[in-house]
């Protein structure tokens, strides 16, 4: 922990900041942020652009500044700096002290860990058995999980009764609203609600959409889905968030959406076969797949075209691409898709040109916003249908393509011991040598 050197980067800057604003008047023409403190009997008052880029600039600063990991929203962090403001407009002195003060506040929440739990839509899971997928579980819920979380907690906050714990936990919902309900639950490290929340989400997205890459038609969300994607969403429900460390709840409204997926162990047991279990460690093959589960979601999720087929590709160059190759990546990724997932060289070759023809309709998409044709308009029917035919091939040529190669690599990801770079490798030393006999 080094307040010393935290106060040293910023002090400079809150100070200048101070003295931009310092003559600020409240409610002049064109305020930007006010903020009052009956603590100190002043105005935190930003009434110009520039004073808000540069109010911006340090909260972007102190969210990413490195010993806090990224683990606080910036809305967290743009309240501590307000009541930092507050302070120092009291006292311009105090600048140095006051900064060490927040480091140490920061330092400490940043590992403060949350138990994060919601209800599971569209999907029925058999008997008691927890479902661990990478960073979640979905199981359905008794009391006495509750009690078995809430005793957890109790050994951390020892002024609390278990009794009184589970209350602050489900109120104010009643228990009866979580019991026998399929739920998916995550631990996180996080130092506000909001950040722990996003995290938690991010988890749940990962996971479920790991089991909509194996069974894709299957439209499994969480109790208030948040989504990228152009579906309308309504019926707000709640996320239940725990800080496990200082003990308090947050409930959070948020979204949803229909379609029954039936988990049980034995299709457990066949995912586990097909390597899911793989996926819980932080190898690079690891990391790489759980990014393209994110995008494939939003594949699925949208009625766009379009932007089906960015996501798609974004899943196609994330997976089949070193991050430092910039050049002829259309030949590349044609090239390593089609050795990865055919041995017939002629299937191959099919695969090679069709990723060219998908990453011109990319190219076409990406300079003009539209899967179609600028020039479309002019176009007779019957071409502007065989277009459509043409670019609905495609779109789902892109998805057979990045889901074939994620459920492969899933499989494979063993064999090459989570290590990326081995996995290209192979397919690059591949490259020109046909494996089918036949040809």
């Amino acid at each position: 922990m080094n307040q010393k050197a935290f106060a040293k980067e910023f002090e400079s800057q809150v100070n200048n900041f101070c003295q931009m604003i310092c003559n600020n008047k409240p409610n002049q023409l064109g305020n930007l942020k006010r903020s009052f403190n009956f603590d100190y009997q002043n105005d935190v008052i930003i009434s110009s652009m520039e004073q808000l880029d540069e109010f911006n600039h340090i909260i972007n600063d102190i969210t990413y500044y490195v010993d806090f990991k990224g683990r606080f929203s910036s809305e967290y962090i743009e309240e501590e700096v307000i009541r930092l403001l507050h302070k120092l407009l009291n006292d311009s002195t105090g600048a140095n002290v006051y900064l060490q003060e927040l480091y140490t506040n920061l330092y400490d929440k940043s590992n403060h860990e949350w138990f994060i739990i919601t209800q599971l839509n569209n999907i029925e899971l058999k008997k008691t058995t927890p479902f661990k997928l990478i960073d979640s579980t979905m199981k359905i819920m008794f009391q006495e999980d509750f009690l078995e979380e809430s005793t957890a907690i109790k050994h951390k906050r020892q002024d609390q009764s278990v009794t009184n714990l589970l209350n602050m936990f489900l109120l104010p919902d009643s228990l009866d609203n979580w019991i026998l309900k399929p739920c998916i639950y995550t631990n996180v490290k996080a130092g506000d609600k909001f950040k722990a929340r996003d995290f938690a989400i991010d988890n749940f997205n990962t996971s479920i959409n790991l089991l909509r890459l194996y069974f894709p038609n299957y439209n499994i969300t969480i109790e208030g889905h948040i989504s990228l994607s152009d579906n309308p969403i309504n019926n707000s429900q709640n996320i239940i968030s725990y800080d496990k460390t200082e003990g308090f709840r947050n409930v959070s409204p948020l979204k949803i959406l229909p379609r029954f997926l039936k988990l049980d162990i034995e299709l457990y047991k066949e995912l586990e076969k097909l390597g899911i279990h793989n996926l819980s460690d932080n190898s690079e093959i690891s990391k790489r797949i759980k990014e393209c589960l994110y995008w494939y979601g939003l594949a699925l999720d949208t009625s766009f075209l379009s932007a089906k087929l960015l996501n798609y590709v974004t899943i196609l160059e994330h997976i089949l691409k070193i991050k430092d190759e910039k050049t002829e990546l259309s030949q590349r990724i044609a090239d390593r898709c089609a050795l990865f997932l055919e041995t017939d060289f002629k299937k191959r070759k099919d695969i090679c040109e069709k990723i060219k023809d998908i990453y011109d309709l990319r190219s076409n998409i990406v300079h003009s916003g539209d899967i179609f044709d600028k020039n479309s308009i002019d176009k007779k029917p019957k071409k502007k249908i065989e277009d459509l035919r043409s670019n609905l091939e495609l779109v789902n040529r892109a998805s057979e393509y990045a889901r074939s190669v994620l459920l492969k690599l899933i499989k494979e990801n063993s064999r090459f011991n989570g290590d990326f770079n081995l996995f290209i490798e192979e397919l690059d030393n591949m490259k020109y040598k046909y494996t089918d006999s036949k040809v």
